[in-house]
């Protein structure tokens, strides 16, 4: 396994059970939210129904990841307080 070359402040996992994969598990402490989406993987009837439900993860994860940049973390001077507002970014759908 390769190091990274930064240490993160904040790891958010996005796995939901991911073609039976488990999410990664980061040891270091750091701010930590889980932002699970259905998988997309497990649509395997027709064409157009893997599109939908690719497409149905791809809108939930860039309305939270907009979610997440549009935060003002001047304002968020506590961990517990950041990890809230993760929270809240994660139940978006």
């Amino acid at each position: 396994m390769e190091a990274l070359p930064v240490k993160p402040h904040i790891v958010i996992t996005v796995c939901g059970n991911a073609a039976g994969e488990t999410c990664p598990v980061y040891l270091s402490r750091v701010t930590r939210e889980h932002w699970g989406v259905e998988d997309h993987a497990t649509a395997t009837v027709t064409d157009v129904e893997i599109d939908a439900a690719f497409e149905k993860a791809y809108l939930i994860l860039r309305k939270r990841i907009e979610a997440f940049l549009a935060l003002n973390l001047e304002h968020l001077h506590t961990q517990d307080a950041l990890a809230k507002q993760l929270e809240k970014i994660g139940l978006l759908s």
